[in-house]
């Protein structure tokens, strides 16, 4: 709940600043998203590095296939794979955890949906909606 409130606060921030933004999604705090639209989408080892660690970003499967036989997530930080069938949603920190997702079978199908907040955004609201370069070294040591 305090990392929604976060997110919502400055999120409104960013919108009181610059109001012809929109959300793409009416329903969602979450500001960006990517689609990957296969037809076999798999994400190998790796962190989003660009996103903003304390808030949770969202990854959503679809597709028809065996989630017994492939499509697991994979916390690899963690060692530990699921099954990760379609229509399941996940949230986690997708810049502090290194994760991934198995193959699927050559004639199944699987796509995926994730949303996310990036921390650049996140440093702009931070800093009054200006670029770095415009903020003076004791007002970023206030942050």
């Amino acid at each position: 709940p305090m990392a929604h409130e976060h997110l919502c606060d400055k999120m409104r921030e960013l919108h009181v600043r610059h109001p012809h933004l929109r959300f793409a999604f009416k329903d969602s705090v979450l500001p960006a998203c990517t689609m990957n639209l296969g037809p076999q989408s798999v994400s190998f080892v790796h962190a989003d590095g660009g996103d903003y660690p304390w808030i949770p970003g969202s990854i959503h499967a679809f597709g028809s296939y065996n989630p017994q036989l492939g499509g697991h997530l994979i916390a690899f930080d963690y060692g530990f794979f699921i099954p990760f069938p379609a229509g399941t949603l996940s949230l986690l920190s997708s810049s502090g955890l290194r994760h991934g997702n198995t193959a699927i079978q050559n004639s199944e199908t699987r796509y995926s949906f994730t949303q996310y907040v990036s921390g650049h955004l996140m440093k702009w609201v931070a800093y009054g909606c200006r670029p770095a370069g415009k903020v003076e070294r004791h007002e970023k040591a206030l942050l």
